[in-house]
This record gives C-alpha cells, structure tokens and sequence, in this order.
C-alpha cells in the first residue's frame, strides 16, 4: 500500500519535528516531504506535484512569511491544508482576518478550547477541551467586515479569541487552521484531531 504523503513547511520552528512526529505517528503510513520556507528550488517541487500541505509554526508574522503565503492562496481549494499557530495566522491572512496581538500571550500553557462549530477537523471532538498554546498573536474577525465566502470559525479560547478555522467549499480540499498547538502532550485531543486530519488526506488521494 503506498503511503499517504503530504508536504511539511517549515518556518524554522522549535516545534517543527513535534508536529512531525505527531503527524506520524499511529498505524497510518505517512511521508512527510519536509521543506523549509525560505529555500526556492524546494518550493516549487510543491506546484509540480500538488500534495495536502501542512504550514508549521513560526517566530514570524504571517506578513513576513510571503511565500508560504503566496503558496497557501494558490493551492487553497487544490489540495488540504493544516496551519498550526503561524499557520493558522497565514490562513486566516488570506480569509480575510485581521492578526492582532493576542489578549493574553501564552506560552508552554493551556487554554480552554470551546468547540463553537465541528465541522470536519474538530469531528467527534468534545464542545470544550484543554490545548498547549505558545502564540502572541490571534486572529480576529473585524466586526465592521464578515469572514470571506466559505470561511467558518470552529473554535474559540476562554477570552473569545479564534482557536479554529475552516476553509471548505469541496471536503476533499478544505483548509484547517489551529492556533493551538495540537501536537502537543498538553492537548487532550491531539489524538483525535490527528485522525481526522489524516482521514481528510487519505480521501484526497484516492
């Protein structure tokens, strides 16, 4: 059986290969096609051969990070993609949310994660659960404007903030974005929030 494959970008990140082991982990036969942000030539193997992307964690603002960008919008609708923390920012930068520093940075600590809206990432997951969280920046919805078409919020921190995004308009090629981070031994639902991440790329490529 051949694996299931999926491209791994990354932002220089502390936490990259957590979320890769995360990734791999379980019965799965992954392949995680790892690139960095910054190095061209690898960036483009992505537009010759289209796999499900996952957009890492980062230092970085989403506007500095102009190329994962860039790439986020063009596949958008293509193939799945899963942004965590930076990621997510990205995502929800390209839905037409605005990023703005989070009310209470935290880092190496959980929030309570309310499930406002399943959808299918947060499938089977419970309406509130406990999530690592290392961010100093949200997004936010402005109340003067509405989400761009086909953008939900899936969930949302005890202070109101977006914890969780969705991009669907065909299930096989939805975008998720996670502010927290799910890879983490800290968040009760990283078992179930890999299975049904995994499920979404499996159906993808067959």
């Amino acid at each position: 059986m051949n694996p299931v494959e999926m491209y791994f970008i990354d932002h220089y990140d502390s936490f990259s290969y957590n979320v890769i082991d995360w990734l791999i982990a379980g019965e799965t036969h992954i392949k995680v096609i790892h690139l960095q942000c910054d190095d061209e030539q690898a960036m483009k193997r992505i537009y010759q051969r289209p796999l499900p992307v996952v957009i890492s964690p980062g230092p970085r603002h989403p506007k500095d990070a102009v190329a994962t960008t860039r790439l986020a919008r063009d596949f958008l609708g293509k193939v799945p993609i899963l942004g965590v923390c930076l990621g997510h920012q990205i995502l929800g930068s390209i839905g037409g949310f605005s990023i703005e520093k989070a009310s209470h940075p935290f880092h190496g600590s959980t929030l309570e994660i309310t499930v406002q809206n399943p959808g299918i990432l947060f499938n089977g997951v419970p309406a509130n659960f406990s999530a690592a969280t290392y961010n100093s920046l949200v997004v936010k919805l402005d109340p003067m404007n509405k989400p761009a078409i086909n953008w939900m919020v899936n969930a949302v921190n005890q202070y109101g903030e977006i914890q969780g995004l969705t991009w669907t308009k065909d299930k096989e090629q939805s975008a998720f974005g996670v502010q927290f981070h799910p890879e983490s031994f800290l968040t009760e639902e990283k078992l179930r929030l890999r299975q049904n991440w995994i499920g979404v790329v499996e159906r993808f490529q067959k």
